[in-house]
Formats: structure tokens, C-alpha cells, sequence
């Protein structure tokens, strides 16, 4: 059993790892360039896909952990299929409970639903990386910021909550 806790705790951290890795080189981004830029929007867009995808898989993997599997990552456990990078799609797959906590976190942060902010900013990701396309529209940089700050934070609460059960 301890094996398993141990398969859980590695799969939570290291899908935040990742995230916080892109957060910081978009707060780096940042101070260099105050204005919003296709790198800059990119970074923060990854880094909140990774933090959903930590906390579907900080709720989903205790499930999955008592049933027979073959492999130690199972994308179902991050997403619902056929997501890709949509932010609404992440959120939505996470537990009602979470949600409803984290939009009353949020609002009492930023006076916004996290979910209609994620909605703003769902496609970030694919459409800033191919901004000469012409598929970039006008984005407050804040609402990125706001909702990868806020989900960083969130996330590596609820990853300490986790070890500490």
C-alpha cells in the first residue's frame, strides 16, 4: 500500500513541478517585458493547464489507485478525453466539491468566477503560439496572471494537504 501512496504523491508533485516551472519563466517573462507577449501568454497558459491537471490527479488517482492497472500515468486521471488544452474542459473534469472551493477562494481574491475567467482564456495556449495566424484577440494580461498565481498557490495547498494525511 505504501508503494501506491508513494505512485500518487509522485504523479500530484511532478505534474506541479511542471506547471510551477512554466508559472516562474512567465513571472520572469514578466519583469522583463511588462506588456503581454506571445511567450509570456503561452507560459502562463501551460502552467494553468498543468495545475488543473495536478489537482484532477491529486482527486482522481485515489480512485484509480485501488483498481488493477498497467502503466503509472492513465491520461484519463488529468483529463477528459479529447480536452487538449482546453482550461474550461480541465476545470470542469475536476470534482464539484474542488470547484466550488476554488471559485469561493478566487472570488474572494479577484471579485470574478475562476471559471468564467477560464473561459476568457481558454485557448491561450493554442492561439498566442501562432499569433502571426492572427488568432490572438484582446487579453488582459491580469486575468493570466491572476488565475496562474491563484491555481499555483491552490495547488501546492492541496498537495500539502495530501502528505499531511
Amino acid at each position: 500500500m505504501k508503494n501506491k501512496v508513494l505512485i500518487d504523491e509522485y504523479m500530484s508533485l511532478s505534474i506541479y513541478d511542471h506547471g510551477k516551472k512554466f508559472y516562474d519563466a512567465g513571472k520572469l517573462l514578466e519583469t522583463a517585458e511588462p506588456t503581454l507577449t506571445p511567450p509570456m501568454a503561452v507560459c502562463f497558459s501551460f502552467s494553468i493547464e498543468m495545475f488543473l491537471k495536478c489537482l484532477s490527479a491529486t482527486q482522481k488517482y485515489k480512485v484509480k489507485i485501488s483498481q488493477t492497472y498497467h502503466k503509472l500515468y492513465d491520461e484519463t486521471l488529468v483529463k477528459p478525453k479529447g480536452a487538449g488544452h482546453d482550461l474550461v474542459a480541465l476545470f470542469d473534469y475536476l470534482p464539484e466539491e474542488l470547484t466550488s472551493e476554488m471559485e469561493k477562494e478566487y472570488r474572494t481574491l479577484h471579485r470574478e468566477s475562476l471559471r468564467n475567467e477560464l473561459v476568457n482564456i481558454k485557448s491561450v495556449f493554442i492561439d498566442w503560439r501562432y499569433q502571426y495566424e492572427g488568432k490572438t484577440y484582446i487579453l488582459h494580461s491580469s486575468t493570466l496572471t491572476n488565475v496562474a498565481g491563484f491555481l499555483s498557490e491552490f495547488s501546492k495547498k492541496k498537495i500539502l494537504e495530501q502528505y499531511k494525511q
